[in-house]
């Protein structure tokens, strides 16, 4: 796919925003780089003044060792949210945070105080963390108006371009 028409930093955010809008569906994108991307689709209904989103497709990508991105998890396609995908997550996410206090160690291992195992409360944060993830991408696949609440990554310029897009169907 060639360049988004809209790719904007949010105000205050080290977030991107890179948005498409066809008669059917909007793709929105947005990326932390070098920290993660996500990729969604949604459906999309305005009701009033108000732009009302349901994803039925969504896949994040990580970056990892050496600023290298992971394949994307592909955590539902079609309206199916995939348990795999979830655990395969899970894992990649345990596993890379081993890594990443494994690297650590042998950097700093003249320096006994900056020595750590990963123990298993780490384990349980990490997880944790990935669980959230997987939450928020269930979250996804209902109805939601497109708007900043505080969790979400939806800027208010992108609300007022995507619905100005539809009313004037002025499709990419």
């Amino acid at each position: 796919m060639n360049e988004a028409p809209y790719d904007e930093f949010i105000p205050g955010w080290d977030v991107a925003e890179m948005i498409r809008v066809f008669p059917d569906y909007i793709q929105y994108n947005t990326w932390c780089g070098p920290c993660w991307v996500d990729y969604a689709k949604y459906h999309y209904m305005i009701a009033w003044d108000q732009l009302l989103v349901k994803a039925f497709e969504y896949a994040y990508v990580e970056f990892w060792e050496k600023y290298r991105q992971t394949e994307p998890f592909y955590f539902f396609r079609d309206w199916k949210f995939d348990e795999k995908v979830a655990e395969e997550y899970k894992k990649w996410m345990l596993e890379n945070w081993r890594r990443i206090r494994k690297e650590l160690n042998e950097q700093h291992k003249s320096n006994p105080h900056l020595q750590k195992d990963f123990t298993p409360e780490d384990e349980n944060y990490y997880l944790g963390l990935a669980e959230d993830k997987i939450e928020y991408c269930k979250d996804l696949a209902e109805w939601r108006e497109f708007e900043f609440d505080g969790d979400s990554r939806y800027s208010d310029n992108a609300k007022t371009r995507i619905m100005k897009k539809i009313k004037n169907k002025n499709f990419d």
